[in-house]
């Protein structure tokens, strides 16, 4: 029998803006179920310009320390249910939240000298967004019992199938959530579609940036192939996007700092398009199952291998995109899971 919702969920997150990050995404859609739910989005780069939202509220981490026992009313406020949605480590959150009815979703993959101790004295229940995740969990000790594997949802509705793009178009492949940061622009793979770009002159590469320092991208640009398209602005519409372009990429270089299920790749698949993903995304196997998908090494030559890979059968690949995504990440089957998954704490 299924659970019942929480009366309150409050989610602890880092950056908050459901317009263009993709957990935050996946947290307004739970707190669509669970009206009097609340976000506590810990980053330095405090609200984002042009968002506000009920029962959110952006603080820098210093700020937190010193507003700590005033905010303890509101987060706590009618027993919660506290969601730590975050990659690893969790560290920001698991001191703060000692001692309380605590689940996290783990949203990238975990290191390999991973200690589960720390972390299974504050949280109860552990979520992980793909299959290769739940067994690095489990390998490392993690009780299966405290343990479920959680596909993110898309919205079958808004991102629906479309006709591939005409025949004169240039083969098109879209990369979303560029970082042109610090530390985390070669983890994501930037190099390998610069790279790739550079081999493949006759293909259009479609770079979606969110996050970049002043002079970064103009650097790229400069230094980039005539095929590269940088866009710095927010779209409204992914799913103009998406079906703008013939496949989505996630060329990623670690698993431990990215998403181990892309959320570009499933909305890619839910809109009809096939995907590359790099050895490294945790869903990468799967989706290859699924043959949704074309993998490769996190090379500048491995990617360009792929896209000819995906070209010479893209229909087969393509008529395999919408029913993956129908059969595996539809968002009433994310929900139920959710819900179910809370109900565990009873």
């Amino acid at each position: 029998m299924a659970g019942s919702w929480p009366e309150t969920v409050v989610f602890w997150t880092a950056h908050y803006d459901p317009r263009c990050e993709a957990i935050s995404r996946e947290i307004r859609a739970l707190r669509q179920a669970v009206p009097h739910s609340r976000v506590l989005s810990l980053t330095e780069k405090g609200r984002p310009a042009g968002i506000a939202e009920a029962g959110a509220c952006w603080l820098r981490p210093r700020t937190y320390r010193a507003a700590a026992r005033p905010l303890a009313w509101w987060l706590d406020r009618g027993r919660p249910v506290h969601h730590i949605f975050h990659g690893w480590p969790p560290t920001p959150f698991l001191a703060r939240l000692r001692g309380r009815r605590t689940v996290m979703t783990c949203i990238s993959a975990l290191p390999e000298d991973w200690d589960h101790r720390a972390t299974a004295q504050t949280v109860r229940l552990l979520a992980v967004e793909c299959p290769r995740v739940h067994q690095q969990a489990l390998a490392a000790g993690w009780p299966e019992e405290r343990l479920r594997c959680i596909l993110p949802g898309v919205d079958l509705d808004e991102f629906h199938p479309a006709p591939p793009p005409p025949a004169e178009k240039p083969f098109t492949v879209v990369f979303a959530g560029v970082p042109f940061l610090p530390g985390y622009a070669e983890a994501r793979g930037l190099d390998v579609v610069l790279g790739a770009a550079r081999l493949m002159p006759e293909v259009r590469f479609r770079l979606l940036c969110r996050g970049y320092v002043p002079g970064a991208v103009e650097e790229v640009r400069r230094g980039g192939p005539a095929n590269l398209e940088i866009e710095t602005t927010i779209h409204a519409d992914m799913h103009a996007v998406y079906t703008d372009c013939h496949a989505t990429v996630a060329p990623f270089r670690a698993g431990l700092f990215n998403k181990s299920c892309p959320n570009s790749l499933i909305e890619s698949l839910a809109s009809g398009r096939p995907v590359l993903a790099s050895e490294e995304v945790g869903i990468a196997p799967f989706l290859a199952e699924q043959r949704a998908a074309v993998t490769f090494p996190p090379t500048p030559e491995g990617l360009a291998n792929a896209v000819e890979a995906l070209r010479s059968r893209y229909e087969e690949r393509r008529s395999a995109a919408r029913p993956c995504a129908e059969r595996h990440f539809g968002l009433p089957r994310f929900l139920d899971a959710y819900r179910d998954l809370y109900a565990g704490l009873e």
